[in-house]
């Protein structure tokens, strides 16, 4: 089994978890919208310990279903 690019890209991004104030700001939205989101069902979360994260995988699907363009700053 060969394992391409982006497969390896997604694996790796479901291991990364951002905290719901990282989210926010790779999203380019308040965190306010990020809990929003999180009671709607848009995005999915997990609890490690007290605190919830969002999968870096989760954050790109939700990107790429909602057609929601995350903030990005171009170089100089």
């Amino acid at each position: 089994m060969t394992i391409n690019d982006e497969d390896a890209t997604l694996a790796s991004d479901g291991c990364r978890r951002r905290t719901m104030d990282a989210a926010a700001d790779w999203l380019a939205i308040s965190r306010g919208a990020v809990y929003h989101r999180l009671d709607r069902g848009e995005v999915a979360s997990s609890h490690i310990g007290r605190s919830r994260r969002i999968a870096l995988a989760e954050l790109r699907r939700f990107v790429a279903k909602s057609g929601h363009m995350p903030f990005t700053v171009a170089s100089r």
